[in-house]
């Protein structure tokens, strides 16, 4: 399990590199009149979510998180 955990941040670049071609640049390549689409991404370490999260705000992308610590209350208006 920590060898597994261990490759994450390896891995993360790539994960990074695809979501900005697919959401920034692929809107872009259209001339900019096409929106950018809507994804769900699931993560199994807390830490994926931190970066993920982290490079939304970077490319200004508007994101909403919810995650083992988002209070059930609040998850149904997220």
């Amino acid at each position: 399990m920590q060898q597994f955990q261990a490759s994450t941040p390896k891995k993360l670049a790539s994960i990074l590199r695809y979501l900005n071609d697919l959401i920034v640049e692929g809107p872009k390549q259209l001339g900019g009149t096409a929106e950018a689409p809507k994804i769900l991404l699931f993560a199994h370490y807390k830490s994926t979510l931190d970066a993920l999260e982290d490079w939304t705000a970077s490319v200004h992308l508007p994101s909403i998180r919810i995650d083992g610590e988002t209070c059930a209350s609040k998850r149904q208006s997220l």
